[in-house]
C-alpha cells in the first residue's frame, strides 16, 4: 500500500486497510471483528459506506440521506456496523441539517 511507505501515516494506513471490516468479522481482507477493530476502524467503515451511498456513480444513483440513514441503521442492526458510530454520524448530519 502507498501509505505504508510515508513516514507519520501508520495509523492512517492500518485504518485505510479495514474500512471493509464488518464488527461481525464478515468483512475483508482480515475478518477481523469488533473486539479486533479499534473506533478508528469503524469510524472509516461508517463513513466509507456512507459516502459511497450518498454519491452518484457510473453504475447507482445516489441515495436520498433518509434512505442512506436507514441502510446504516439496518446494518448496525445486522451487527456490520457499529450502531453507536452509526448514531452519532446520523446525529452530526441531522444537526448540521437544521
Amino acid at each position: 500500500m502507498i501509505l505504508s511507505q510515508i513516514e507519520g501515516l501508520e495509523d492512517i494506513c492500518k485504518w485505510s486497510s479495514r474500512h471493509h471490516e464488518k464488527i461481525n468479522g464478515t468483512g475483508y481482507p482480515f475478518n477481523l471483528k469488533a473486539h479486533e477493530l479499534s473506533f478508528e476502524d469503524r469510524l472509516l467503515a461508517v463513513i466509507d459506506i456512507f459516502q459511497a451511498l450518498i454519491e452518484k456513480r457510473s453504475y447507482k444513483r445516489e441515495f436520498r440521506l433518509y434512505d442512506t440513514f436507514a441502510i446504516l441503521r439496518q446494518m448496525a442492526t445486522d451487527n456490520l456496523l457499529d450502531y453507536n458510530i452509526v448514531n452519532d454520524v446520523i446525529k452530526v448530519f441531522n444537526n448540521n441539517m437544521n
